[in-house]
């Protein structure tokens, strides 16, 4: 498994399919001019790289340093690459990031941003298929769901973050992970549930 901002299905996604009326930008307020968030879980990148995209400024934590690791490698790949080959559009959307290995709380007080994105593990499924094998892989290098845990964090992003809004995604059918929502944005399979903090 490696993290790879330049594969085709990530290229086609950046120029052909993304956009603002896309449930997870408009549950961040992309068109109420929010333009920095802090990704409290970045994991593997992809909603990170997907935020980056559409020209928000993006401050990724991640906690795991096996995830990190293969987060880090993949931006630098893809750094060098988008430098190697004149793509101008891929660079500075990696430029707009800012990786922390770490938990996220820590940027809490220093953070400027205007939005919180908490994205925790989901539980692995209970019956039907299995998840992707990238979510196999990550619950087998971050270990068992702890939803206790998961909530004191949210509270913590709540209680002590100067950001305008949080957005915590979730499975469709999942119920909220703390009470209080104030909108949920949905899409096909997953679910954007806001928080207004400010």
């Amino acid at each position: 498994m490696k993290v790879d901002f330049t594969a085709s299905d990530i290229t086609h996604m950046r120029t052909h399919t993304l956009g603002k009326k896309q449930p997870l930008f408009r549950a961040l307020g992309v068109e109420k001019g929010i333009s920095h968030i802090l990704d409290a879980s970045a994991g593997l990148g992809g909603d990170l790289f997907k935020i980056s995209c559409m020209g928000l400024k993006v401050s990724a934590y991640e906690r795991n340093p096996y995830v990190f690791a293969l987060l880090a490698d993949g931006y630098l790949r893809g750094l060098q690459w988008a430098e190697t080959n004149g793509d101008n559009e891929l660079l500075a959307a990696l430029q707009r990031v800012d990786l922390h290995w770490g938990n996220a709380e820590e940027g809490l007080a220093e953070f400027p941003g205007q939005a919180i994105f908490f994205d925790p593990m989901f539980p692995p499924k209970a019956k039907g298929a299995l998840s992707g094998k990238e979510m196999q892989a990550l619950h087998d290098l971050c270990g068992e769901v702890d939803l206790e845990a998961q909530k004191e964090e949210l509270r913590t992003f709540l209680q002590s973050s100067s950001a305008q809004r949080l957005i915590v995604k979730q499975p469709l059918k999942a119920q909220p992970l703390m009470a209080g929502v104030n909108h949920s944005f949905k899409g096909k399979s997953l679910r954007y549930d806001l928080y207004v903090i400010n």
